[in-house]
């Protein structure tokens, strides 16, 4: 990394908002993230891609600056560079065992090309054709690269079944289903013989018709109701937690854990909520009870976790009558549809929420529907709509990482 590169990190950091979206396998495991940048460079859509090779370069620094492993906790970074970053062989910033390169599906294939390729995958790179249309002269690239993704949306069905089947021929390939906005439309493309999926349909329930939910639903909602009993106490904490042996273990190991930074040993269930404070005890516990719930994917617990902690900090940053506690509950009910797979009306009907909670989630009102809908847009890349958050885009890149950070940790601790 050059000193001029390094002299730009902060001008590219100030300008871009960095986010990601999970790519994921057919058992909904992560396998890795595509990282982009929004911001100023070229459009509000922009990804690096897009950019030119010299800008590329500053964007990868960026994503340097803050930590592959704070964005993609040891799974494969997805990113895409463009033609001259890639033939011209420029020195990458990352180990190849650890980052895809997506070649836009707009590059001249020629022998150029190809030579580049077979060098980025010798050093260790896995290969990926983005939005990739089915076209002869990409048969020499198709015979050793590692991943083809397909646009559903620009593909249709049975456009998707043809290139599936066309693909089939090379072996070594596999194949991406990407803007997957639906349950169904997972399974669909699943049994069209997919490997890995990209979209936001993990984060939606599978139906909003049932009138019934399972059991261990019902018992995570009357936890929950508990829990956003405004009063609520240690002495009602401890009874919930006491009633659930691998809960008070996890509580009494997650005080003494590096995550709370204690340094003590506390022998009582009172004495830890205690310790750790009610709000805190009352956010672990809500955390989990849905990252429990074990027919949900688990990136999607950590979705809802991220968008809570998000919340949470960027209302203590703001202020302005903003209560974090309040904020933190927002982000993480806004996922309830989906945790609980069921009707939002359904999962709330019972919940004695706040009148301002309740209207933030079911109706996007008040200054914290306001801050909900700001973080949904940060989630989403919609950055246009950012700009009377009031906050830069450097501090939103900060609080993202630092939600990942913390739901990382948090649901490490409670699946110790």
């Amino acid at each position: 990394m050059s000193e001029e590169d390094l002299t730009l990190i902060p001008t590219a950091l100030r300008q871009v908002y960095i986010g990601r979206q999970p790519i994921l396998d057919v058992s909904l495991d992560v396998f890795g993230y595509e990282l982009l940048f929004r911001g100023n460079i070229e459009s509000s859509g922009a990804r690096i891609g897009e950019a030119d090779s010299a800008t590329s370069r500053v964007l990868l620094n960026a994503f340097v600056e803050i930590g592959l492993d704070n964005l993609c906790r040891g799974k494969y970074a997805f990113f895409n560079l463009t033609r001259d970053f890639i033939v011209n062989n420029v020195e990458f910033p990352f180990p190849g065992d650890r980052v895809a390169i997506e070649f836009l599906e707009d590059e001249e294939i020629d022998d150029q090309l190809i030579t580049a390729a077979k060098a980025w995958q010798d050093r260790g790179y896995l290969l990926a054709l983005d939005d990739f249309e089915w076209r002869d002269d990409a048969i020499p690239l198709l015979k050793f690269a590692d991943i083809v993704k397909l646009d559903v949306m620009a593909l249709g069905p049975e456009r998707m079944k043809e290139h599936v089947a066309k693909l089939r021929a090379f072996p070594q390939l596999k194949v991406l289903a990407e803007k997957i906005e639906t349950p169904d439309e997972f399974a669909a493309y699943k049994a069209m013989g997919c490997d890995y999926f990209q979209g936001y349909f993990f984060s939606k329930p599978d139906t909003v018709q049932s009138e019934t939910l399972a059991d261990n639903k019902i018992a995570v909602l009357r936890l929950l109701q508990k829990l956003a009993e405004p009063n609520v106490g240690p002495r009602e904490l401890e009874a919930i937690v006491r009633t659930d042996v691998a809960m008070t273990y996890k509580l009494l190991k997650c005080v003494n854990s590096a995550f709370y930074g204690a340094n003590v040993k506390l022998e009582s269930i009172n004495r830890a909520i205690i310790y750790m404070g009610v709000d805190a005890v009352r956010n672990w516990v809500r955390m989990l009870a849905l990252s429990g719930l074990d027919d949900r994917p688990t990136e999607l617990a950590r979705t809802a976790l991220i968008r809570a902690r998000l919340c949470e900090e960027v209302a203590r940053e703001l202020r302005g009558g903003l209560n974090p506690d309040a904020a933190f509950t927002a982000g993480l009910f806004s996922m309830l549809e989906a945790l609980m797979n069921a009707p939002l009306t359904k999962v709330m009907k019972d919940l004695p929420l706040s009148e301002n909670v309740r209207d933030a989630l079911v109706d996007g009102r008040g200054p914290l529907g306001e801050l909900l809908k700001h973080v949904i847009y940060f989630e989403k890349g919609e950055v246009n709509q950012l700009a009377s958050s009031k906050l830069t885009p450097a501090e939103w890149n900060q609080y993202f990482v630092n939600a990942i950070k913390w739901a990382d940790d948090a649901m490490a601790v409670s699946r110790a």
